[in-house]
């Protein structure tokens, strides 16, 4: 029975962040940005198309996928990733616990890109997450995060150009 209820509640959190996503393109035009910078001790991933960002995302990281590998690492095992992004999924851990569902429990196991957005759609739809992001970390690892809050940086640098 808790398999058949986690289950049903992986497909609900896949269609939330999916829904996430599209509402998210269709606001802020993510895909047609030119460069993306990612600051992981603010927890910050910035958008821009020219000299200065357009768009701050306010994010916490779900985890990595190691493309070599094809391991997948929460983020709680991650040692340069910041402890907030730990905080905030702790829950989702916990709920992993009660259902008995190992892959939201272990620090590592592996995994397809796929299963990879699966686990970052339940983190999404816990933290009612506004959308979610996979970052090319460096040539063998990705980072899966989601977005807690985005705005858009407006006349921020205009006293720096005079």
């Amino acid at each position: 029975m808790e398999a058949e209820k986690f289950s049903r509640h992986l497909e609900d959190s896949y269609r939330y962040l999916s829904h996430q996503q599209e509402t998210c393109e269709c606001l802020y035009h993510l895909s047609n940005y030119e460069v993306w910078e990612f600051t992981e001790d603010e927890s910050n991933l910035r958008f821009k198309n020219g000299d200065y960002p357009d768009l701050e995302v306010s994010c916490a990281v779900v985890g990595s996928w190691n493309k070599n590998s094809r391991f997948w690492t929460w983020c709680w095992s991650i040692p340069f990733i910041s402890e907030r992004s730990a905080a905030l999924l702790e829950p989702l851990r916990i709920y992993g616990e009660a259902m008995e569902v190992e892959a939201l429990t272990v620090s590592n196991f592996e995994s397809e890109e796929a299963g990879c957005w699966q686990l970052t759609s339940l983190a999404a739809h816990h933290l009612s997450a506004v959308g979610a992001y996979r970052i090319p970390f460096d040539e063998h690892l990705d980072l899966f995060v989601v977005f807690t809050n985005v705005k858009w940086i407006q006349d921020q640098h205009v006293s720096k150009v005079k």
